[in-house]
């Protein structure tokens, strides 16, 4: 308690490199052993909704209280008509353990500003252990929301899950998404997901998709993916009309020679 008589003190201070100092205190401090007073909590809290403090200090209160542990003050800021006020709540879930936490750090998945989706990826992407544990089948539910700007933060996050459930999704969505960013963070996503049985797909992707921006995605996932006929694929897209597709082709071609070489690498070899 010693150590929180200090912290407090420090949180009250005028002086926001103190306030600050007292809150990397905070994240320092193990979580599961730190037993906070109900006054920092309301402190760190405080700290959040004041106008007076900056965005970069009150993210940091909304982390503290994620470390915490103390779910019931994040879900008030996630309900909270101001988007930044959402946004530092998913800030905060980012730094909480919990499979709660991850519940409602996806719902914020479906938020109507840009800014809050953002920083929910984010915390979930810090999370991604417990995202695997617990997310996958609402993030693979998000692949169909109504907001076709959800579908993208779920794709993204069902590829680095790596988990064989979002394979299908994320084929039908690469194949027959409507909006073009569908498809491309699908296509992206089938990469990180590392499943040979998107290979086709991303090769039609790749060769027939009308958009730039999907095809380029497609070239990248398919170096990802080092299928045994990536390179051969890759090779034919050089003539691609689009200088960004022709980049991404490049730079999916040089990540397949570089982990070729990576292979063929002895870590044995005499060196002299």
């Amino acid at each position: 308690m010693a150590q929180w008589g200090l912290i407090l003190t420090d949180l009250a201070s005028e002086d926001g490199e103190i306030r600050e100092a007292a809150m990397r205190k905070i994240l320092e401090l193990p979580a599961a052993e730190s037993d906070p007073p109900q006054e920092a909590r309301e402190q760190l809290q405080s700290i959040v909704l004041s106008k007076e403090h900056s965005e970069p200090e009150q993210e940091q209160a909304a982390m503290c209280l994620g470390h915490l542990c103390c779910e019931s003050p994040l879900g008030e800021f996630a309900a909270s008509e101001n988007p930044r006020v959402r946004s530092h709540a998913a800030a905060g879930y980012g730094y909480c353990p919990t499979t709660s936490a991850i519940s409602a750090t996806i719902e914020l998945l479906t938020d109507s500003v840009n800014t809050v989706r953002n920083m929910a990826e984010r915390a979930l992407i810090r999370q991604m252990s417990l995202v695997r544990e617990c997310g996958v089948e609402r993030l693979l539910e998000l692949l169909d929301h109504p907001a076709p700007l959800t579908h993208s933060p779920a794709a993204r996050l069902l590829g680095l899950t790596q988990d064989e459930r979002a394979l299908q999704p994320l084929l039908d969505k690469a194949n027959n998404g409507e909006k073009w960013l569908t498809r491309m963070w699908a296509t992206k996503a089938l990469g990180d997901l590392g499943k040979d049985e998107a290979f086709e797909t991303l090769k039609t992707r790749l060769e027939s998709d009308e958009k730039n921006r999907v095809r380029a995605a497609a070239a990248t996932a398919l170096g990802e993916l080092r299928h045994p006929q990536s390179r051969e694929v890759l090779e034919e897209a050089q003539s691609d009309e689009d200088g960004g597709v022709q980049t991404a082709v490049e730079e999916a071609l040089d990540a397949l020679s570089q982990s070729a070489d990576a292979e063929t690498v002895d870590p044995f070899a005499d060196n002299g």
